[in-house]
């Protein structure tokens, strides 16, 4: 597989197109998450292909696509997402957004419901947000940051992984994936390769961490934004997932999720062996379960 690109309004953004569909079939849209790229849904592409049609693209800022116009909103890069379909003159897709992708995938399908028929949420941020706060005071009370310049000098979250992009410091990199993201299983030396240096590639973090903290399609306030309900608009078929040893999207933050959509149109798929990635973790499992969706 090899990724293409393409030209669009603001950015060039590169992505991979794979297998065929029949008129019968939605295309699959896969969308990534943070400090990641298109490459690595590989091993999903591959199991996918040979009866979908699968476009995955890097979003603005990650992996090979362009970053001329920063961002503040995730609606931004669904919008990107859009444009991308459009000129591949995609009509309809089962969207699967996976971490930070799942907000992605959610602005997509509210923002564009007629291309939108299915979403797949594979451990995703919450509908409210998914924030980082300045301070924690002894009354437990939560201290936004001020504004993106504040959030850029994070000590936890943001300056540590900014210094690790600027000195493309890969092995250091591959101890946090191994300690977060591949807790469970160890991918591959080749395609733990891939993701590290894909994740050195980032060159949007600020601009991510601070639209994922500003997030808030929900039914509560958060102290960054104001609750919109539009959550409740998600009336399409919907699968949610929830892996039992995932150190990022925690059973907490998952709840959140399931309480807020629509209950009518959800399916709960538990990955008991799986972190943060299934497609490390339990691939056939996940495989089967798209395919389950997009034959419903």
């Amino acid at each position: 597989m090899e990724k293409k690109k393409i030209n669009l309004t603001h950015e060039t953004l590169a992505y991979y197109d794979e297998g065929k569909s029949s008129n019968k079939q939605l295309t699959i849209c896969l969308i990534h998450g943070n400090t990641s790229s298109s490459s690595f849904f590989c091993p999903l592409i591959e199991q996918l292909s040979p009866s979908f049609r699968v476009v995955a693209m890097d979003l603005r800022g990650f992996g090979d696509s362009s970053y001329h116009q920063r961002y503040d909103s995730l609606a931004t890069l669904a919008d990107d997402v859009a444009q991308l379909l459009k000129a591949l003159k995609i009509k309809e897709v089962l969207v699967l957004g996976w971490s930070l992708g799942g907000g992605v995938a959610m602005y997509l399908a509210l923002n564009y419901p007629s291309l939108v028929k299915k979403l797949y949420l594979l451990n995703s941020t919450p509908c409210g947000g998914f924030p980082l706060y300045k301070d924690i005071l002894a009354d437990g009370t939560l201290v936004p940051y001020a504004n993106k310049e504040e959030l850029s000098n994070d000590p936890v979250k943001v300056i540590p992984i900014l210094q690790l992009i600027e000195s493309q410091n890969a092995e250091f990199f591959a101890y946090i994936f191994k300690n977060s993201m591949y807790n469970v299983n160890s991918p591959s030396p080749s395609y733990q390769t891939m993701c590290v240096q894909e994740a050195l590639k980032m060159r949007c973090l600020v601009d991510a961490d601070w639209a994922l903290t500003n997030l808030n399609l929900s039914h509560l306030d958060s102290p960054y934004a104001p609750a919109t309900h539009q959550i409740s608009q998600l009336k399409i078929p919907t699968y949610l997932t929830f892996s039992a040893h995932d150190l990022i999207v925690t059973k907490n933050i998952y709840l959140t999720n399931e309480q807020a959509i629509n209950a009518d149109q959800v399916k709960l798929v538990y990955f008991e062996h799986s972190g943060h990635s299934p497609i490390v973790d339990e691939l056939p499992k996940l495989v089967q379960s798209i395919k389950d969706l997009a034959n419903q």
